[in-house]
């Protein structure tokens, strides 16, 4: 069904973007992060909390009709928008209504084989990047904020940030060993402990035969260079976030994130159906973590 509507409105779809110019004033904020971070908690929490535009499942799911699917949304869901629930699998959410990685809809305008973008590439000026901003404008309307997690971004930051000076970046950290557990965990859901999973950082194609431990805690440090790298050269506004802070109290990072940023005119009037916490039960120590924290030990020996 999806197809069908995509390819039926495709030639409308055309001339939506051609039209699309990037007029409306509005602020991105951009999460970024390694694999497997917390990244989509923290999105939800703040799609939850400030009047803002996300990419909705509803338009990604359609993103070859984006603009379409968006003006229909803008006309016959009144309702703000808001997430149904904080759950997630590997950064997928149920709802039409819930937020979205929106891969296919940034891979229309972003690199997907080597997909570290940087602004000596003259990205702004050209065809993709000025389609992107226009878009991206007309989508957001007529919010004043734009929320955005895609692990992606984590590579985009330069041109991101060039495109778009207004944008804050999300920067979440999370513990080294919780994060490389996950990421294990996620290939072995996906049956195939030697392939590759989650982002794919210059240099990446170098590790595909070494060990399965020393691929993932190369992924993690290498994605978090870049960040600290490109956020330094972009001068870019940005904030921190542990994500083990964050679950312990959701409310006040929120509440001190719109006020560093003076974004507390943004916020609803009530946060109250963020919980007051996301910690929940230490699961006992498995194998994974025994083999883990091994390998960090002797890392640091």
């Amino acid at each position: 069904m999806i197809d069908l509507q995509s390819n039926l409105l495709k030639f409308l779809e055309l001339k939506f973007r051609k039209r699309a110019n990037s007029e409306h004033d509005f602020i991105p904020i951009w999460i970024v992060g390694a694999p497997r971070s917390g990244t989509t908690l923290i999105y939800q929490a703040l799609c939850s909390a400030f009047k803002c535009y996300y990419l909705t499942n509803r338009v990604a799911w359609r993103y070859r009709i984006a603009l379409i699917v968006r003006m229909i949304e803008r006309n016959f869901f009144k309702t703000d928008l808001s997430p149904t629930s904080f759950n997630s699998k590997y950064g997928q959410t149920k709802h039409s209504s819930d937020p979205h990685e929106g891969g296919p809809f940034f891979y229309q305008f972003f690199p997907k084989e080597e997909p570290y973008v940087t602004v000596e590439k003259n990205y702004r000026d050209s065809r993709n990047g000025v389609e992107f901003k226009n878009i991206l404008s007309e989508i957001a309307k007529p919010y004043p904020i734009f929320i955005s997690k895609n692990t992606y971004h984590s590579l985009r930051i330069q041109v991101l940030s060039e495109l778009f000076p207004s944008s804050i970046f999300v920067w979440v950290k999370r513990d080294l060993k919780s994060t490389m557990k996950s990421i294990y965990k996620a290939r072995q859901d996906n049956n195939d402990l030697e392939k590759w999973w989650g982002v794919n950082p210059p240099g990446w194609k170098l590790k595909e035969k070494e060990p399965v431990l020393d691929q993932i805690y190369w992924q993690v440090n290498a994605i978090n260079q870049i960040i600290k790298k490109d956020l330094e050269l972009s001068l870019a506004r940005h904030y921190e976030i542990d994500y083990d802070d964050f679950c312990e109290n959701p409310r006040s990072f929120i509440a001190e994130f719109a006020d560093t940023f003076s974004l507390a005119s943004n916020l609803y009037s009530s946060i109250i159906n963020i919980p007051e916490n996301f910690l929940t039960k230490s699961s006992e120590s498995d194998n994974i973590d025994v083999m883990i924290q091994e390998y960090l030990e002797a890392k640091n020996d």
